[in-house]
């Protein structure tokens, strides 16, 4: 699980105008909305598979993923200490909120919100990782980074609040 958590931090895409109309779009059984001008690029692997969404202008710097990923053996961890203990290959790592969330179509999960320096950049990001449990054998991750960040981080939540899962490979 570290490993891919490891992974999911460090797959970054960027996200545009989050006032744009939204278009739904699908990742396996999983619908959420996204802005109608953001690029897509997938990823898939033996474990994990992802969505990547840019814009045509980014000044925020900002980025999100969404990752489907297999459930590993957490050791008797919480979500909420994996996420946290994630954070430990970042630069000046700072846990800025640690707390249990729930979906508008019932996913529970966790959130950690961090402020950190990606390696080789003198700049302080901001990133919110959200871990929702799809089921018993998926996580779904949604990843928000930004160096000037939206404060209220509505690119992240809109996808949050309009993310559901439907038919399609659960596995």
């Amino acid at each position: 699980m570290r490993g891919i958590t490891v992974m999911a931090f460090a797959l970054v895409i960027s996200c545009g105008d989050p006032s744009s109309p939204a278009r739904d779009v699908t990742l396996g059984p999983l619908t959420f909305s996204i802005a109608p001008d953001w690029d897509r690029k997938d990823t898939t692997r033996t474990d994990w598979t992802s969505s990547m969404f840019t814009p045509s202008d980014n000044r925020r710097y900002e980025s999100l993923t969404i990752i489907r990923s297999r459930r590993r053996d957490s050791k008797n961890m919480t979500l909420e200490q994996l996420l946290a203990s994630a954070q430990r290959g970042l630069r000046d790592v700072k846990i800025t909120n640690l707390r249990t969330v729930r979906t508008a179509s019932g996913l529970t999960g966790a959130e950690i919100s961090i402020s950190f320096k990606p390696e080789g950049v003198a700049q302080t990001y901001r990133r919110t990782h959200v871990v929702l449990a799809e089921n018993d054998k998926m996580f779904v991750h949604v990843i928000y980074t930004a160096r000037d960040p939206d404060e209220e981080e509505r690119v992240l939540h809109n996808v949050i609040d309009s993310i559901r899962v439907g038919p399609g490979d659960r596995s």
